[in-house]
């Protein structure tokens, strides 16, 4: 399944609550390399749009910082990401 469409509209929802993001949507990369290229950019977060998530109306957010992870419905991500780095 093609998720380019609900990826950009993740970054678009994010970009307009003042979140700055960056997508990734080469299928060919592995979640490893979302990490570490997130961490190249110094990143505090990262926001994966998965399958089963997507399906569900769900992305996961992975603090970089805590190593913490929470699945959140897309429409609260931009809140879930304001709140872990207020």
């Amino acid at each position: 399944e093609d998720l380019r469409p609900q990826a950009v509209s993740v970054a678009t929802a994010l970009r307009a609550q003042g979140l700055r993001c960056d997508v990734v949507l080469d299928a060919g990369k592995k979640t490893k390399w979302a990490f570490k290229y997130a961490n190249r950019l110094g990143a505090g977060a990262l926001v994966m749009v998965a399958e089963d998530e997507a399906a569900r109306g769900e992305v996961v957010i992975k603090n970089l910082t805590l190593g913490e992870q929470q699945t959140v419905a897309i429409a609260e991500a931009g809140a879930a990401l304001q709140a872990q780095f207020a």
